[in-house]
């Protein structure tokens, strides 16, 4: 196999697309330039909770626990989600996007609502402007 294969060449493992390996050494090169690693769509870190398991007589109902242990709870930020549209694909499934999770429906539409008002004002400000240059004797 090494006499059909160049010096060049390598061997790839069998149903592995060799563009697999080309985006791998494209990230690389980005990231060798300062590509930054963290983008506005990327997921913030969750904060690391140690715990410690319960005592088996504990959960045994055996015993008494030498002090009430106090619940540790963590602030929980309202997350607004979006319901994925249902589509038949060619795969039958697709993949959560993050972007759809974070998407705020009030806003957009609140947004959308301004632009149309802005191109209504704008309308109008031109039709009267064409109505009154049109309108003094002639």
């Amino acid at each position: 196999m090494s006499d059909i294969l160049g010096k060049n060449q390598q061997t790839t493992p069998v149903g592995v697309p060799v563009t697999y390996y080309e985006t791998c050494r494209r990230i690389e090169y980005l990231a060798s330039l300062g590509m930054p690693q963290v983008t506005p769509y990327t997921e913030p870190a969750k904060p690391l909770v140690a715990t410690l398991p319960e005592p088996r007589e504990l959960l045994l109902g055996e015993g008494t626990p030498l002090s009430s242990p106090s619940p540790v709870l963590l602030p929980v930020e309202p997350r607004r989600t979006v319901t994925p549209s249902i589509t038949s694909t060619l795969r039958g499934t697709c993949r959560k996007k993050p972007e759809l999770e974070r998407f705020d429906m009030d806003a957009a539409y609140a947004a959308f609502i301004q632009r149309l008002e802005q191109k209504l004002d704008e309308e109008e400000a031109r039709n009267s402007k064409e109505i009154g240059s049109a309108s003094p004797l002639q």
